[in-house]
């Protein structure tokens, strides 16, 4: 497709959007759940706002209207789902922490 990205932003792909939600799903296996949540809550919202911005509202050549051919519908229609997986996941973990430390849940 011709995207090039900057350094910055192939790590905060690499941190944000791929390491960082494995690392709280471990962590929501042990005994940090707590930190799991927050860290992925904080990982989602940074995808979220990451794919908002690229996808949908920044010229370039993987904005959804850029994108032409055999594939962009189905370009378009993932960015979208997505964005709702991201966004689900960020209210979610929110939730759930907010949920847990109102009910007196010990949360490490």
């Amino acid at each position: 497709m011709g995207i090039g990205m900057q350094p910055w932003q192939s790590a905060f792909i690499a941190a944000v959007i791929f390491i960082s939600p494995i690392i709280a799903m471990i962590m929501l296996w042990t005994r940090a759940q707590a930190c799991g949540l927050a860290l992925l809550g904080v990982s989602m919202a940074g995808a979220l706002v990451f794919g908002l911005d690229y996808h949908f509202l920044a010229a370039g050549a993987d904005n959804v209207s850029n994108v032409s051919g055999r594939w962009s519908a189905a370009f378009q229609v993932t960015a979208a789902l997505l964005g709702i997986i991201e966004a689900g996941a960020f209210v979610w973990s929110v939730w759930t922490l907010a949920r847990a430390r109102r009910s007196g849940i010990v949360m490490s």
